[in-house]
């Protein structure tokens, strides 16, 4: 009987999903006395190693698999995985960056798990509105993604935008979009020029964000009532 390749795989991760990861770690290892070098499935044995704790073992067959095909995404991402939970995030997000440049367009469901992670390492790293490009990119290739959308919803503040350290930091950031969008908008431009006119438009929404917390107490407002305060607030670029 021939070897079915493609069922055993299934079968391999149908028993991880499971927890039983002895049975899936058989059928995956059956898989390399056929292929030898089949790296989805090296890559997967490795990921079922560092579940069950034998993480030198993982490491090692990672990295095989990466001497082979150093841009094998599937690897790649695996090792981006691996950097964050050792708390290198920045290490992290490059890594399942690379592994997004190298999946096939056509595997949304892998590229919408790639940056449902990008996106947690990049919140980790404080980079509140990257984070929340890639989750939205990662709900964008596949609206099933549950992770994405829950992290979308949990770490909004009122205004939609990623939750800042303080409730006066969601408020003073909503005002300065609002105002570097109007301010880009009249002259029909989509970024500025140069640091120097981005330095100089923040500085006077800066000024005039100091004169409405001098006149308004803006805790006591609802969202609605601060948005329309900020939308009539006039700044003379």
């Amino acid at each position: 009987m021939k070897f079915d390749r493609e069922k055993n795989l299934k079968k391999s991760m149908e028993y991880f999903a499971s927890g039983k990861f002895d049975d899936a770690l058989e059928l995956a290892q059956e898989i390399l006395k056929y292929y030898p070098k089949d790296l989805q499935a090296m890559t997967f044995i490795s990921i079922i190693k560092e579940v069950i704790g034998k993480k030198k073992e993982s490491d090692a067959l990672l990295g095989k698999v990466l001497e082979i095909d150093p841009n094998y995404p599937e690897a790649i991402y695996f090792s981006g995985i691996k950097a964050g939970k050792k708390g290198d995030y920045k290490k992290a997000a490059q890594l399942i960056q690379k592994a997004i440049d190298y999946q096939s367009k056509d595997a949304k469901k892998e590229l919408s798990e790639y940056y449902q992670n990008l996106g947690s390492a990049l919140w980790r790293l404080n980079l509140r509105f990257d984070a929340f490009k890639a989750w939205e990119k990662s709900l964008e290739l596949n609206p099933e993604q549950k992770m994405a959308k829950e992290y979308l919803e949990k770490f909004s503040n009122e205004y939609g935008q990623p939750t800042a350290p303080t409730k006066a930091f969601d408020d003073f950031y909503a005002f300065q979009a609002m105002k570097i969008k109007e301010y880009l908008n009249k002259d029909n431009k989509n970024k500025f020029g140069d640091l120097d006119e981005a330095n100089n438009v923040i500085k006077k929404i800066i000024d005039r964000w100091r004169i409405i917390n001098k006149e308004v107490n803006l805790s006591e407002l609802s969202t609605d009532e601060k948005i329309k305060i900020f939308k009539e607030t006039e700044i003379n670029f």
